[in-house]
């Protein structure tokens, strides 16, 4: 995912160079990276909204960053349908860059524009799990046990085959409720979160101020 995210970056990078779609100058370093944050968070709570819509139990529905490994989530810890992953997948993509980029680039909004196309590329990893969910069995159910880079589908079917080198099967087992990590809190974000975002907000405003000079 890390790796296409990063081609279709560069795509767009010269797509904006020959439409001309955004306009830097006056948008700040700082100003970009605190709307980048803000549309990271609404991103995991569409996530979250959508789970809530696939389940009852509300509770079971997790948010949180930890950063140390690279992540800012939205986790579900009961059982969600096939149908319902779908949705909870692709929401945040539909509502956060396909309805609203082609407004963005046409009035010149330009900081909605960086986002937008912000959220696409952060979404590859979304994109990428629904078209691996599309070709599982129609029984399959997602859930968290914790909070991992990965996904855990139970199913009555053997889901060998569905591995590839792009969606690798790490692990099977038997389904139980005591697999689940109830002591994860409502929300979470890890101390090594925080310091991350202040270091990575002091090196933005250092630049702004640098480049004002």
């Amino acid at each position: 995912a890390n790796i296409i995210a990063i081609v279709e970056f560069f795509i767009l990078l010269v797509l904006n160079h020959v439409f001309d779609w955004i306009d830097l100058e006056n948008l700040s370093y700082i100003l970009i990276f605190l709307a980048i944050i803000i549309y990271t968070i609404i991103h995991e709570i569409l996530h979250g909204i959508a789970f809530s819509l696939n389940t009852k139990d509300k509770k079971s529905i997790k948010y949180g960053a930890i950063l140390e490994k690279g992540v800012f989530y939205a986790a579900c810890q009961s059982e969600i349908k096939k149908r319902g992953i779908i949705i909870s997948l692709l929401f945040p993509t539909i509502i956060l860059t396909i309805i609203p980029l082609p407004f963005t680039i046409y009035y010149h909004l330009d900081l909605l524009t960086i986002c937008t196309l912000y959220n696409f590329l952060g979404a590859i990893g979304d994109i990428m799990m629904t078209y691996f969910v599309i070709k599982l069995p129609k029984d399959i159910r997602y859930i968290d046990y914790d909070i991992t880079i990965g996904a855990t589908f139970i199913s009555d079917e053997d889901l060998e085959p569905y591995s590839s080198k792009l969606m690798k099967l790490i692990e099977t087992g038997e389904h139980k409720k005591d697999n689940i990590d109830t002591s994860i809190k409502r929300i979470y974000i890890s101390k090594a979160s925080i310091v991350t975002l202040l270091i990575l907000l002091a090196i933005v405003g250092a630049s702004s101020l640098f480049n004002m000079i």
